[in-house]
């Protein structure tokens, strides 16, 4: 599935208010990255360009035949794994065993990056 290029952040400033409960937001038309924490994330500015995943399972999942919610793909490795919602939550257990901070969501129709120490989230 490759790699999504992102362009450099050129807006006014910072997206405010987007809550992991609250996926609707989308940055103001025209622009291609918005960082929504109140301070600028290292991590989310560091990402260039997204990883996407290679198949469309949880990687650590399948070995055991366990099931999954979503999907989110590491930004530092390019695993993909599952999210908080599912029962395993293998994709938040592999950033603190491994120190990645950034996940993508790997879910057809999703264009979010998200850092799990800033607790900050970006849509590309």
């Amino acid at each position: 599935m490759g790699q999504t290029q992102l362009r450099q952040w050129s807006g006014p400033g910072l997206v405010q208010g987007w809550s992991r409960a609250d996926p609707g937001l989308t940055p103001p038309v025209g622009y291609d990255l918005g960082v929504t924490s109140p301070t600028p994330c290292v991590h989310l500015s560091a990402i260039t360009t997204v990883k996407h995943p290679k198949k469309l399972v949880c990687e650590e999942c399948i070995k055991t035949g366990a099931s999954w919610v979503h999907l989110r793909t590491c930004q530092e490795c390019g695993t993909t794994r599952c999210c908080d919602s599912s029962p395993n939550r293998h994709a938040s257990k592999h950033a603190k065993a491994s120190g990645h901070p950034v996940i993508a969501s790997a879910e057809p129709g999703e264009r979010w990056i998200y850092c799990y120490p800033d607790d900050a989230i970006a849509e590309y």
